[in-house]
């Protein structure tokens, strides 16, 4: 089951280089809440040993934060924020393809409203601050947010419509979905069969950090329970 997944991708990964100071933010802002006095008591590494990036002994966190993401790394396909863009889950896609012996299943989640004249979608008043400038449908000559996303993937894997700008804040809702080419269907308490895909609904007026839980008012714990409970009614 996957629970606002970028199956597709993101075209906020196709600008990465712009948002990086956002992730930057966003992480030392959940190392702040989870340290409870100082992001400094976290206790995290990014794996990126294999970089030369792992954090030091000793070394605070906030400077290994700071050195991950002033890394070149970034300029990579060889890390996770490629596979995560459009360009780079359509070839990941392609490649993995599905399972036949396999159920799979997909939520949504969307945090944006339509604007009545543009069509545009605009960030709920409840969006996490963080995620609104990724969302916001910028007008000419500013370039395109998420919200009124055009023109082509920088690979040239998908032509963006107004299909891709309902989001939640990071992920359109249309990337939420099966893979592109792998088909699915809305599940309203049908039989399941393995190597198909079934859209489980849409939690509307959650962002994509509010549905884990973290830096949010939203209590979640129920909705996952339930999807635990769903799962074990499918053996």
């Amino acid at each position: 089951m996957t629970v606002s997944s970028p199956n597709n991708g993101s075209p906020a990964a196709d600008t990465l280089q712009d948002a990086v100071p956002m992730f930057k933010n966003l992480i030392l802002a959940f190392a702040g809440s989870v340290g409870a006095v100082s992001p400094e008591n976290f206790v995290y590494n990014f794996d990126l040993g294999q970089w030369g990036l792992s954090r030091a002994p000793g070394e605070s966190f906030t400077t290994y934060n700071t050195r991950v993401f002033n890394s070149g790394i970034w300029n990579s396909r060889d890390q996770a924020a490629y596979d995560l863009s459009v360009d780079g889950s359509a070839a990941l896609n392609a490649y993995a393809g599905r399972s036949r012996t396999t159920r799979y299943f997909s939520w949504e989640t969307n945090a944006t409203t339509t604007g009545l004249i543009s069509g545009w979608q605009y960030p709920t008043p409840t969006m996490n601050p963080v995620l609104q400038p990724i969302a916001y449908p910028y007008a000419w000559p500013l370039k395109p947010g998420l919200g009124n996303i055009t023109g082509r993937s920088p690979g040239g894997a998908v032509t963006y419509s107004s299909a891709w700008w309902a989001n939640d804040g990071i992920v359109p809702n249309t990337s939420m979905n099966a893979p592109t080419g792998q088909g699915s269907a809305a599940y309203t308490g049908q039989a399941t069969t393995p190597g198909n895909w079934y859209r489980l609904g849409r939690v509307s007026g959650y962002d994509h950090i509010d549905i884990t839980g973290n830096l949010s008012f939203r209590d979640v714990k129920t909705f996952y329970r339930n999807q635990a409970a769903f799962l074990a009614s499918q053996n």
